[in-house]
């Protein structure tokens, strides 16, 4: 019994569990862990945040902090980069921009998420006061558009609202007054139905679970 049991103990570790791989900032440096749980450093910028790996596993999406000589005190040079698994062909897909509009600024540009097919990449500026601005990239064409004011962005990547948005809204009653909730979002920035309050993380948690 000792030895199939030592034997079972040896073939499973020789089988091994292999984990999905991922992508990690450290101290400003984006990190990629293999399937086998080994870590490869890819930048070494120390200004680069908020990584997200494509669907595919072949590209990765993060930000870059640089510096800027636009004196406005509420602009925030962060651009959108592009590079391979292997910290190659490292490329600006969408450059900070300051303007008047806040539906056509790119500011403290941040949580670049991919649609699940990767071909697109939604991302968030800062644009009023009170909300953020979901612009959407289109990786083939490299334009980009404003989608619909946000607080929070998280993608749904399965199920029947595959390529979905949840975003938390700062909305106004109309006898005054405001609120916070949690939406979903199509695609194209139509509401689909109000999810949560902005306090209730945990229905947006149960949400994405019942859509894998």
């Amino acid at each position: 019994m000792f030895r199939y049991f030592i034997g079972c103990l040896i073939a499973l570790m020789a089988t091994g569990v292999a984990t999905a791989a991922s992508v990690k900032e450290t101290k400003g440096n984006i990190y990629y862990v293999a399937d086998n749980g080994k870590v490869r450093q890819l930048t070494t910028s120390g200004v680069d945040s908020s990584p997200q790996l494509s669907p595919d596993g072949k590209t990765i999406a993060f930000v870059q902090r640089r510096e800027s000589d636009v004196t406005d005190p509420d602009y925030s040079p962060s651009d959108i980069w592009l590079m391979d698994t292997s910290g190659k062909n490292q490329r600006v897909v969408v450059t900070a921009q300051p303007s008047s509009e806040p539906e056509d600024a790119l500011s403290g540009l941040n949580t670049p998420t991919f649609a699940p097919d990767g071909k697109l990449i939604y991302f968030m500026s800062a644009a009023w006061a009170t909300s953020g601005a979901i612009h959407v990239l289109d990786v083939r064409t490299g334009k980009t558009r404003f989608l619909s004011p946000g607080n929070a962005l998280k993608m749904v990547p399965s199920g029947e609202y595959a390529g979905h948005l949840i975003l938390s809204k700062h909305k106004y009653f109309a006898g005054g007054g405001s609120y916070d909730f949690y939406w979903l979002v199509s695609p194209t920035g139509e509401e689909v139905t109000p999810i949560g309050d902005g306090s209730a993380e945990e229905q947006v948690d149960e949400f994405l679970r019942k859509n894998r």
